[in-house]
């Protein structure tokens, strides 16, 4: 941070006193007979401190992206997306061009990259995992079950979608084979008991899209409250109890186990008691999973709004995702919503 600190003896507003500016001026290890000698205030050495400290340093080390061609810097990504995002065929815009990544070094933290033709880049598709390690609070609100707490989230691309820049259309897809990243952080969750809802949804398929449409309209409102980049509050949606998380992938919204397959159990998999989790994406966290859970009830009046007023059919990205078929699926996640809603 930046301060500009009046000199001692300056009259200023507010209740910070004379005592407090010279202190600061002996932590800055300014003079004040030097100061009073040259009768002016500069800042010594130039330059502007805050624009050397990174706002998401807090992940880990920056990924640096040059050109291959000019070795020139086309911009970083900070370390937490680069798991996820730098894999080489990535297709990022720069400026308003393409640009394929071309190799990376995890040890120098940086990735190469060369122009390329078309208007298209990539999403990685995630799959992610979130086991609580410590419940700092939890309790029943109404028909669902909140808290908030350290949890570890293990994440990995399981392949990606390449996306026109002009229609927003899907072109093409493909599978990845990353390694999973693994934080501890902070996380607010939402445990919805299936026979509380089980009238709201007519099959698991319906149920899957349901949760995960409630998940996806309160991860936009949550950037909201919160004040952050949407990006820094991840969404993902499952079972702890069970190892079971729902996965967006080409094929549409999957459920994925991580528990060992029982070859005698031919029954299809669905998910009882599933979880919504909104975590921090920043290891040990900074604050929003707290904020949301102070700010639950709140959390659900607004959603149920912003569900209630979006002209959209039966769905888009501002509330519950693009949906396919009918618009049963809003309107079933406007009835949930209203019994999580305070009255």
């Amino acid at each position: 941070v930046a301060l500009r600190v009046p000199p001692p003896g300056a009259r200023v507003p507010g209740e910070l006193g004379v005592a407090p500016c010279h202190e600061a001026h002996d932590l800055f290890g300014v003079r004040a007979a030097e100061a009073a000698e040259a009768r002016a205030w500069r800042w010594d050495p130039k330059g502007y401190p805050a624009g050397d400290v990174g706002l998401r340093a807090i992940s880990g080390r920056a990924y640096a992206i040059v050109d291959a061609s000019s070795d020139r810097s086309l911009g970083t990504v900070d370390h937490a997306a680069a798991r996820t995002t730098l894999f080489p065929g990535a297709i990022h815009q720069v400026n308003g061009a393409s640009y394929a990544i071309e190799s990376i070094d995890h040890d120098a933290h940086r990735a190469t990259a060369r122009r390329t033709s078309g208007d298209r880049y990539t999403v990685p598709i995630r799959h992610a995992t979130v086991h609580p390690l410590e419940v700092h609070a939890e309790g029943m609100r109404r028909m669902a079950s909140v808290g908030f707490g350290e949890v570890r989230v293990t994440e990995r691309a399981l392949g990606y979608r390449a996306v026109d820049t002009r229609t927003g259309e899907e072109i093409e897809s493909g599978a990845l084979d990353l390694p999973a990243h693994t934080i501890d952080t902070m996380a607010y969750w939402l445990t919805l008991p299936s026979h509380h809802f089980s009238s709201i949804a007519s099959d698991r398929h319906e149920w899957f899209r349901l949760i995960h449409g409630l998940g996806s309209v309160l991860e936009t409102v949550a950037a909201l409250f919160m004040m952050c980049d949407p990006r820094d509050v991840h969404l993902v949606v499952g079972s702890p109890r069970l190892n079971m998380w729902l996965t967006q992938s080409p094929r549409g919204l999957t459920l994925r186990s991580e528990a060992p397959a029982d070859p005698t159990d031919q029954r299809p998999a669905t998910l009882r008691n599933p979880t919504i989790f909104l975590h921090d994406r920043f290891p040990g966290g900074v604050g929003l999973g707290e904020g949301l859970h102070e700010r639950h009830d709140e959390l659900m009046t607004r959603a149920h709004e912003l569900l209630a007023t979006c002209p959209c059919p039966r769905g888009c990205p501002s509330c519950i995702g693009p949906q396919p078929g009918e618009a049963a699926i809003k309107a079933k996640a406007l009835r949930l919503l209203a019994h999580l809603s305070p009255r």
